[in-house]
């Protein structure tokens, strides 16, 4: 059930992002697209903060993959899982006032500084 309620969490805030997240594609770019593979596993690389929001440098098999969350930030090197709900591409975030290639939204559970 928690799934659910942060699947539809997730969709109310990806409409939402070109507005007041301070969120905006570029180019008229797809605002959401789906993804082949929206669970995985990783280890946490980098961890930006952003008000609620936190972005995560992921190193997971097949390559790095930048995710934002509204979760409790993991600490650097914790081993996790990302259930991904949506990608934006050409994505700008202003409160950090970066641009991500390739940015995921996303639930990132199972921390574990073990790896």
């Amino acid at each position: 059930m928690y799934r659910r309620l942060a699947w539809g969490w997730w969709l109310v805030c990806l409409a939402a992002c070109g507005g007041a997240t301070g969120a905006e594609p570029r180019g008229g770019a797809p605002a959401v697209e789906a993804l082949a593979l929206p669970r995985y596993a990783g280890r946490v690389e980098e961890v930006l903060r952003a008000g609620p929001y936190s972005y995560l440098r992921i190193a997971a098999e097949g390559g790095e993959r930048w995710v934002v969350t509204m979760s409790s930030p993991p600490a650097p090197h914790s081993r996790v899982e990302v259930d991904s709900y949506g990608v934006r591409r050409d994505f700008h975030a202003r409160r950090i006032d970066r641009r991500f290639a390739v940015l995921e939204f996303g639930v990132v559970t199972g921390f574990n500084p073990s790896l």
